[in-house]
């Protein structure tokens, strides 16, 4: 279980956040994990398999010589597909790995559905797993006192840390630059 966000501010810049814990089952592991990496100009982020990153960091250098946000997509699903990770029928749209990513690049923020869709915040702010919803609501209550991006993405993580379980440990905040 994972909260890994990011907001642009009214200044352009990009802020990330993520909890540190780790779940498997029942099983929590006693060693933080960092949730975001840097491959060249892009920050990535995985909520899904803890394995997605490893594998991501395969490809790390395709990734860091992308310079368009579907090309990493692309580089991720072709990893799933690899990996041989079930790619589930969906209801609507095409089938879904269960896999989400977060993208950054200075000034630029996406996320990524596992059945490949790419979308941007329509409000400066978006987050990917399972405490994404409390994630929202707080973000959207710190956006709306004025606060800084930094207080945004930390309020953000904090809420999603109180209140779901399967996310905790050290938070994670700092700028894209």
């Amino acid at each position: 279980m994972t909260i890994i966000c990011g907001y642009i501010d009214q200044s352009g810049k990009v802020w990330l956040g993520a909890d540190s814990l780790v779940t498997g089952g029942d099983f929590i592991y006693p060693e933080p994990c960092r949730k975001i990496m840097q491959f060249g100009p892009w920050w990535l982020g995985i909520a899904g398999s803890g394995r997605s990153m490893q594998l991501a960091s395969r490809s790390q250098d395709d990734i860091a010589a992308s310079t368009h946000p579907e090309d990493i997509v692309q580089i991720l699903m072709d990893l799933w597909a690899l990996a041989g990770y079930k790619r589930e029928e969906a209801r609507f749209g095409p089938p879904d790995y269960d896999q989400y990513a977060l993208l950054a690049r200075k000034g630029e923020l996406y996320t990524s559905s596992s059945n490949g869709i790419l979308t941007t915040p329509s409000w400066g702010f978006m987050a990917i797993g399972s405490g994404m919803q409390i994630a929202y609501g707080a973000a959207y209550v710190a956006r709306r006192l004025n606060d800084s991006g930094r207080e945004v993405v930390y309020n953000a993580v904090a809420a999603a840390c109180a209140m779901n379980t399967g996310c905790g440990g050290d938070l994670v905040i700092f700028p894209v630059e």
